[in-house]
């Protein structure tokens, strides 16, 4: 592919390397206005742009429990996108590729934090039906809610053993319900959140905690099976997007591999026109186009599929407002998921 024919004009040259000077541009506004905290909520260290701006994407990070620093997604996403700008640059020849593929690696890289983070959601609500069971049994052995407690702040495994040794210190504060509170808000689990409502209701109760303990087994286990379900749903829905909106440009880059090869090994070059025709201004420009409709569609499309899982956590203070009032508190995965109207992104 010879890409150094269709530059040779020297206002063809300037015209091209100002439209990527403009693609650049575009895609920085359209990154900072995805990255940045929206309008009337308060924004940190606003005295300086460059904390100012990590800030924006560290806030973001922190709303979809993504457990990185803005450095640390920074760092991955410009060695994910650098490459891959240059890459379809070099294979195809537009050169406004090159800030396209600098974005995609952005949103690569979101995509692959967002699934790692539902998995890791998924196995901690599967320890956290172990630890009902555990808390459960031990129950049965000795009467005590606390030491019921204790076993499973020992014999559970990170990051829920944790989680149960801060909420035993708490209780041996006379902080029950606090210590519950706190870890609830830092996990934001609804299967969490449930555990700790049933937990609340058993150090209240004067009898039958034991009926209630199994109880709480058992429909942890079914929220546990529901959550896992719904997170599944979103790594597919993720996999069929990148497969929809990026497998058409796999396809061309594949043909473009080819061709290159076979002009490569003949000597001559059978596709000159279809090698050269993006580094033109019209070949720039469909590239362009193109790059910018398919990150639009893939943008809209991933905000549908996460308007697909309605969640809406239900705070333990909440909770107990409602037994108090007389409500009937929401005890189940099934409910949470699907008694909402409003959606919500994870």
């Amino acid at each position: 592919m010879n890409i150094s024919n269709a530059l040779l004009g020297p206002d063809q040259s300037l015209m091209l390397l100002l439209l990527a000077a403009l693609a650049g541009l575009a895609v920085f506004v359209l990154f900072y206005g995805v990255v940045m905290p929206q309008r009337g909520k308060p924004k940190r260290l606003g005295n300086m742009r460059p904390e100012k701006q990590l800030a924006g994407i560290q806030t973001r990070l922190d709303k979809a429990q993504i457990e990185i620093s803005a450095e640390e997604y920074l760092k991955r996403s410009l060695t994910l996108g650098i490459p891959m700008g240059i890459g379809l640059f070099l294979l195809i020849g537009s050169i406004l590729l090159v800030p396209v593929g600098v974005f995609a690696g952005f949103l690569f890289t979101w995509s692959r934090l967002e699934q790692e983070r539902d998995r890791k959601l998924v196995r901690y609500s599967k320890q956290l039906a172990s630890v009902c069971d555990t808390i459960r049994t031990a129950y049965g052995v000795n009467p005590s809610l606390k030491k019921s407690i204790e076993a499973a702040a020992e014999y559970s495994a990170s990051p829920i053993k944790e989680d149960f040794q801060q909420i035993l210190i708490a209780s041996s504060q006379e902080r029950f319900v606090e210590g519950l509170q706190a870890v609830a808000d830092f996990r934001r689990s609804i299967v969490f959140d449930t555990v700790a409502t049933a937990l609340i209701r058993a150090s209240e109760a004067t009898g039958e905690v034991g009926d209630m303990l199994q109880r709480l087994a058992e429909s942890t286990r079914q929220n546990t099976a529901a959550f896992e379900d719904a997170m599944t749903s979103q790594i597919n829905a993720r996999s069929n997007i990148n497969w929809g909106c990026f497998g058409p440009w796999m396809i061309f880059t594949a043909f473009k591999v080819m061709t290159t090869i076979m002009t490569l090994s003949q000597g001559v070059n059978v596709f000159n026109g279809m090698s050269t025709f993006f580094g033109t201004l019209v070949g720039n420009l469909i590239a362009l186009t193109a790059s910018m409709v398919t990150m639009s569609v893939y943008l809209q499309a991933n905000r549908t599929a996460q308007r697909g899982l309605v969640v809406k956590r239900i705070s333990n203070s909440d909770s107990q407002q409602a037994l108090r009032v007389g409500q009937q508190p929401l005890s189940t995965q099934q409910s949470i998921l699907h008694g909402q109207s409003q959606p919500a992104v994870i």
